[in-house]
């Protein structure tokens, strides 16, 4: 029987494979022997590992496959559906590092396996981790908070606490939306008017501003529609404050409140990400 000691692959990694089970992908390959032929309908053992942080790498996942060639020496398989010798296709962290695909293969069928080749996954993973990417969204509802005992300056100071919220994870940012009706009754020392500002734990966001102006002349009953938000980062799991801080364009106000008059119930959008 002739011995085939050096074989060519052909790699074909098509996309996610969105059935029942959808954390498997295809993998075809074309077995030849050193002198660029098929080989045609023969049974063959694969091992197919999955490697991460580079191609010499730990393996985090492998599986194992017996099968027979077609006439073309052409062989495909949903990597995730074969014999798991150790780890879980669904337990990889797609988005922690790249990963590499490692092929093994034994000509005569069996598990003497030989190292034929290892390849960057490039495509099929990040499909793979859209899947798993982590979103959860909440909301805050809250009913006429108000403060009419501070006067407010040009200096920022606290008007009210509007809820809290639970953040999931550490390494997440966190993107407040405020949707509701905001009110200064009075204004004086010859302000222009207010600026309010969205802070988690009394602390502004440090990537851009959560803000939005009031003027003098938009002031009155029932309140000035407001949609206004940020993004929050470095904020830690668990419970969270959220807060509005209010300051004048000079002079000074006082009387400040959200969704004045109980109209509507006000919100703030909370989205992890």
């Amino acid at each position: 029987m002739k011995k085939f000691t050096v074989f060519a692959f052909t790699i074909l990694l098509s996309g996610l494979v969105l059935a029942q089970a959808p954390d498997l992908f295809n993998y075809q390959g074309v077995a030849r022997d050193n002198g660029g032929n098929p080989l045609s309908n023969q049974p063959i053992g694969l091992q197919l590992s999955i490697l991460e942080g580079s191609s010499s790498g730990a393996p985090v996942y492998a599986e194992t496959w017996s099968l027979v060639t077609n006439d073309l020496g052409l062989f495909s398989v949903r990597i995730g559906e074969g014999t798991v010798v150790s780890g879980s296709i669904y337990g990889i962290e797609w988005g922690a590092a790249k990963h590499y695909l490692k092929v093994e293969m034994d000509e005569s069928g069996g598990t003497a396996y030989q190292h034929i080749g290892t390849s960057q996954l490039v495509s099929v993973p990040y499909a793979l981790y859209a899947e798993e990417t982590f979103c959860n969204v909440s909301a805050i509802l809250f009913n006429c908070p108000g403060n009419n005992t501070t006067v407010f300056n040009n200096i920022f100071a606290k008007a009210f606490d509007l809820g809290t919220f639970n953040k999931e994870k550490d390494n997440t940012l966190v993107e407040l939306l405020f949707q509701s009706r905001l009110l200064v009754q009075n204004f004086s020392g010859g302000s222009t008017g207010a600026v309010f500002e969205l802070r988690v734990n009394d602390q502004p966001t440090a990537t851009g501003r959560a803000r939005f102006n009031y003027l003098v002349d938009e002031a009155g009953l029932p309140g000035l529609p407001a949609t206004f938000g940020g993004v929050f980062d470095n904020l830690p799991a668990g419970n969270h404050t959220v807060s509005i801080w209010v300051m004048t364009l000079y002079g000074s106000c006082e009387s400040v409140y959200a969704d004045p008059g109980c109209w509507d119930v006000g919100q703030v959008l909370v989205k992890e990400y």
